[in-house]
């Protein structure tokens, strides 16, 4: 299932193609710390935020409990979570 187009996907978008949880979130997460060494904004890290909610959104049809970027630290450990 193609876009038709001739870019590469990213690899958040190959692992929704392959239906691959596990992939999805580790490219999710190294992306994500790539930014962070990179010091970006705050108002870059919500947009990739709300970018990488769209894509687990993608994925299954609704963000799941214990998304990782719903975690007070970013790195998917829930203090207190039930």
């Amino acid at each position: 299932m193609g876009c038709g187009c001739s870019r590469e996907l990213t690899p958040s978008e190959a692992a929704i193609e392959e239906r691959d949880v596990a992939s999805l979130e580790m490219a999710q997460k190294l992306e994500w710390y790539a930014l962070l060494e990179r010091g970006v904004s705050e108002k870059r890290k919500k947009e990739k935020m709300k970018e990488y909610r769209r894509d687990w959104k993608d994925f299954n049809g609704r963000r799941p409990r214990g998304f990782w970027g719903d975690s007070p630290n970013y790195r998917g450990i829930h203090v207190n979570f039930p």
